[in-house]
């Protein structure tokens, strides 16, 4: 490679990290300006589990996802907006994982039977 095509591809190279870094720097800015001061965090975990992940949440503040018991089972919740929460499980399952909750109430996710084969559920409100 001749020397002025080195230096122009070194000259690339360098705006390219240049916009690169001005466009993080921006998005940055952006990302702070617009949080509050002071988030308000609620933490919960259902009665008896070990772990928990909070897959969805809708607009009436009703949140599901799953737990691992003490035993290694994975369970769905239903977390209220009033905080109560309620274990949810396809009757079978054994690994239940909620992905998601509308605005009604009704969710949606998979689960595995004994069998260990998968398979989708709805759940009304």
């Amino acid at each position: 490679m001749k020397s002025s095509a080195r230096k122009c591809l070194a000259g690339l190279m360098l705006l390219a990290a240049l916009a690169i870094t001005v466009q993080t720097s921006a998005q940055s800015q952006m990302i702070t300006s617009d949080c509050p001061a002071k988030s308000k965090f609620t933490t919960f975990d259902p009665p008896g589990s070990t772990y928990t992940i909070a897959n969805s949440i809708n607009a009436a503040g009703a949140i599901t996802g799953y737990y691992v018991d003490a035993y290694g089972y994975r369970q769905g919740f239903l977390r209220a907006a009033d905080g109560t929460i309620t274990t949810i499980d396809p009757p079978g399952s054994i690994y239940t994982n909620p992905s998601s909750i509308n605005l009604w109430g009704a969710i949606t996710g998979w689960y595995d039977d004994a069998s260990y084969t998968q398979h989708g559920f709805l759940r009304s409100p």
